[in-house]
């Protein structure tokens, strides 16, 4: 018991979590429980019978908050409404009342024995049969099993000596029973820290999750165009260097965008560069680049690509920005292309598709 709750205490001070806190509480009382036994059991010849019982109904108090505590911390960790929350203040007069009660009707400490174990095995099934049957929604059995053991062990103890109370001698075997006590608390013990070992990992693991979501998030906030959601700039060069084959540059500009802007406004100026954007991700490969250059400036990348399925995307593209639609008008777009190979130098290219573009501008005028 003295090396669970120096462990405990040492993952309270790591790990300060309600669980933790109320788990090392836990074992705390069922230390100063079992202290209370050493001292009666090595001193019993330096006690009256008073002291003696109230020496014993200090071990029954611990046990009982023992057990109130782990069922606590039970309900935190299952992240279930806790069974005893903000009953601690009505807890504790209880228990006083119930100290007080059976220290002045002198009630034997046999008798105080079938009480405790009663009443803690009951604390046990009631919260292990709870959280295993009626309210686990995150299907963790073990802990909740292991208070069903618990409370099987207290209740036996409870059934064994409750004859006791009619003059009936204590079962032989009893005087022995404290091993398998002790084997069915060590192995409680041992499943509250794995329990709490797991909800590190966890807790880290959500938090990884969090951190990589969070970074993707930036990630796309610094590479996208916010308008249109498509690449811009910034990724363009990160993307031309990873690529290994040949492609081909569709360099895109909006005819006649200003005077968009102008006549219908600047919002539905912004509704037609969206539209544009919603239409290069529909024509285009899904292994294309699509860029956002600026303004009403548009690239897309397309790898391995033959001129025939080149020409028909482009047709298709036109062809949709052509027809307005419900938010925007008819939109004209003019593009330049340039292939690019290993050979080419990408900012070169770049500049070639730009000024093929202008050719086209000026051809259709």
């Amino acid at each position: 018991m003295l090396v669970l709750v120096l462990v405990f205490i040492a993952l309270w001070k790591n790990f300060a979590r309600k669980v933790v806190l109320s788990w090392m509480l836990a074992w705390i009382f069922n230390l100063s429980g079992l202290l209370a036994i050493y001292v009666v059991l090595l001193g019993s010849e330096y006690f009256s019978n008073q002291s003696f019982r109230a020496i014993y109904l200090i071990y029954a108090i611990c046990k009982i908050w023992f057990a109130i505590l782990l069922v606590h911390g039970l309900s935190r960790y299952l992240n279930q409404n806790v069974l005893l929350a903000n009953k601690s203040l009505k807890l504790v007069i209880i228990s006083i009342l119930f100290v007080l009660t059976l220290f002045f009707l002198k009630v034997n400490t046999l008798t105080i024995q079938i009480i405790v174990y009663t009443i803690i095995g009951i604390i046990f099934a009631t919260a292990g049969i709870y959280h295993l049957i009626v309210h686990n929604k995150h299907k963790r059995v073990l802990l909740p099993f292991m208070f069903c053991v618990e409370a099987s062990v207290f209740l036996h103890h409870a059934w064994a000596l409750y004859p006791t109370l009619f003059g009936a001698e204590v079962p032989s075997y009893m005087s022995h029973i404290s091993f398998l006590d002790s084997i069915a608390e060590l192995f409680l013990g041992i499943t509250c820290l794995f329990a709490i070992v797991y909800r590190v990992i966890e807790e880290y693991q959500h938090s990884n999750l969090e951190m990589e979501s969070a970074q993707q998030s930036l990630r796309q906030l610094v590479d996208n165009d916010p308008l249109t959601g498509l690449w811009n700039r910034r990724k363009l060069e990160g993307f031309i260097h990873d690529l290994d084959n040949r492609s081909t540059l569709i360099y895109i500009d909006v005819d006649d965008f200003k005077t968009i802007n102008d006549t219908w406004g600047h919002p539905i100026g912004d509704a037609c560069l969206q539209r544009i954007g919603i239409c290069l991700r529909k024509v285009l490969t899904s292994q294309s680049g699509l860029f956002r250059l600026g303004g009403d400036e548009f690239l897309a990348v397309i790898p391995d690509i033959d001129d025939n399925q080149l020409a028909q995307s482009i047709t298709q593209l036109k062809s949709e920005l052509a027809i307005a639609s419900k938010t925007t008008p008819a939109i004209s777009i003019s593009v330049g292309i340039q292939v690019l190979d290993g050979k080419t130098d990408f900012n070169q290219a770049l500049k070639q598709a730009d000024e093929n573009m202008y050719k086209a501008k000026k051809t259709r005028q």
